[in-house]
């Protein structure tokens, strides 16, 4: 297995403390995605604070909500791990968050 990962990193706002954070793990033999990570961050007075993020840590794709109490912050949802699931989950941060 060839793997290579791609980071990316663009501000939501203005204020450049709001960022997406998107990672991708593309395995080059078989011509797939194999893991994924959209994450949104803040930077308040020096450190970084997880917003939300979609993530397939796991084998399959989930949702953590670090803003909510830990019992409710973490929810597996359909999906697979494929470039257009990656797509809909960045897509969402953009519109939701």
């Amino acid at each position: 297995m060839t793997v290579k990962r791609f980071v990316k990193k663009k501000p939501l706002s203005n204020s450049l403390e709001d960022f997406l954070i998107t990672r991708i793990d593309y395995d080059s033999k078989l011509k797939q995605i194999v893991s994924f990570s959209v994450l949104q961050v803040c930077f308040k007075q020096g450190k970084a604070f997880e917003i939300t993020r979609f993530d397939t840590a796991h084998g399959f794709l989930h949702f953590h909500k670090f803003f909510q109490k830990k019992e409710q912050k973490n929810e597996k949802i359909p999906g697979e791990i494929s470039y257009e699931s990656f797509n809909e989950c960045k897509e969402k941060i953009l519109k939701n968050w």
